[in-house]
């Protein structure tokens, strides 16, 4: 997305709109994400006029945009300035609502280049979409977006990353992008096959792209086939320990649009890993919402889900993650079709929101990886232990 950013020459930043704005102006907002900013919607940015929005004044260094479209992972989106008609980006369409200033992008097109500023708005507006699954048989991959083959990406030579760039990531990192690099054919995707029982029962395949490996390195996004790839490594070293107690949900299988789209879906997803590896305890299934990753620690046996956000604040509750009542329902299935309960049904499901501290605002060195692992495990170990004694 940093690179798409980077790409348009002819939209520009505007820190000042206030002072000169005279006009309505076609604009994109940025969502924030930590040192991150990515575009989630579109409309147009008005004068300050009389200064109100909804009858309420405009907050300093925001501005009144009027939204026509917003993109499908930011629906759930919270409004910096939410009132009591709407909290979420979603709901804003075709209304007015109040968007930091340094939030905003004037949007032009030159005649002679066109920049597609808006992409597609209905497929995800990450690096890579998800529709690059490929499943073997006719039969539509479940989970997924689009039903058609996605078209090959291709990589310009302007996509390569820069030695100094690279020079400042982790060696596993550098080593990564070199091997990648050294492909036959580095513009070509790589399918990655998935055996049955690494993500329940079926067998299919997913496709990294470079610019996926790019994202990685230039610390613009992680895409779900990354976490899907590191996943499948883990499941091959866990497989391996006859003592292993851990599964996995593939990612892209319960984002937050598709928990809304595909209600159903999504539960019957998530219960058909549950029901296909009864002899585990854990399953490990990262969660996209708001252009945010969060890990999911769900434990059927003891109807407990634990949730591990670096966005925690005080504010946060369960009911927050809209895949909690998939999450729910799914464990609630999987116990109906007979997986085994160490609970009381009757027990309302529980939710864990770890207080770990986090620092991923900036690189991670090791010992700072290791830290917070340590730290994660501690306060794991003594509330798991805690909740099922009780």
């Amino acid at each position: 997305m940093l690179t798409y950013l980077l790409a348009c020459l002819d939209t520009y930043i505007l820190t000042q709109l206030h002072n000169y704005l005279q006009l309505p102006a076609p604009c994109e907002l940025l969502a924030v994400d930590g040192n991150y900013k990515f575009p989630c919607a579109k409309g147009m940015v008005h004068p300050m006029g009389d200064g109100l929005c909804h009858s309420s004044p405009i907050k300093a260094n925001y501005m009144k945009v009027q939204v026509d479209q917003v993109k499908n992972y930011f629906a759930y989106y919270p409004l910096p300035v939410p009132n009591e008609e709407m909290t979420q980006l979603g709901q804003a369409r075709n209304s007015f609502i109040q968007w930091p200033r340094d939030a905003i992008v004037l949007t032009r097109v030159s005649k002679s280049q066109h920049v597609d500023v808006v992409h597609d708005e209905g497929n995800s507006i990450q690096p890579s979409t998800l529709t690059k699954i490929v499943p073997k048989s006719s039969e539509p991959l479940q989970g997924r977006r689009k039903k058609t083959t996605p078209k090959k990406k291709t990589s310009s030579s302007k996509s390569v990353i820069s030695a100094e760039t690279l020079m400042k990531r982790p060696k596993e990192l550098q080593s990564l992008y070199k091997r990648w690099e050294s492909l036959p054919n580095p513009n070509e995707g790589v399918h990655i096959h998935v055996e049955p029982g690494a993500f329940g029962s079926q067998s299919f395949e997913f496709m990294i792209f470079r610019e996926d490996i790019h994202s990685l390195v230039k610390h613009a996004w992680l895409d779900h086939t990354i976490i899907a790839w590191f996943q499948l490594l883990l499941h091959g070293l866990m497989k391996k320990n006859q003592k292993n107690r851990c599964g996995f949900i593939f990612p892209s299988w319960i984002y937050a649009d598709e928990c809304i789209s595909n209600k159903d879906g999504v539960i019957t997803k998530m219960e058909s890993v549950m029901s296909h590896n009864r002899e585990l305890r854990f399953f490990l299934a990262p969660y996209l919402q708001s252009h945010h990753w969060i890990l999911l620690l769900i434990i059927p046996r003891h109807r407990i889900a634990y949730v591990l956000d670096s966005l925690m604040s005080k504010d946060k509750t369960a009911d927050y993650y809209i895949v909690k009542e998939h999450v729910e329902a799914a464990v609630s299935m999987y116990h109906e079709k007979g997986g085994p309960c160490d609970t009381d049904k009757s027990v309302p499901f529980r939710w864990e929101l770890a207080n770990v501290p986090w620092y991923d605002t900036t690189l991670l060195t090791e010992r700072m990886l290791n830290v917070m692992a340590v730290t994660w495990a501690k306060h794991f170990s003594s509330t798991y232990l805690k909740h099922v004694k009780n």
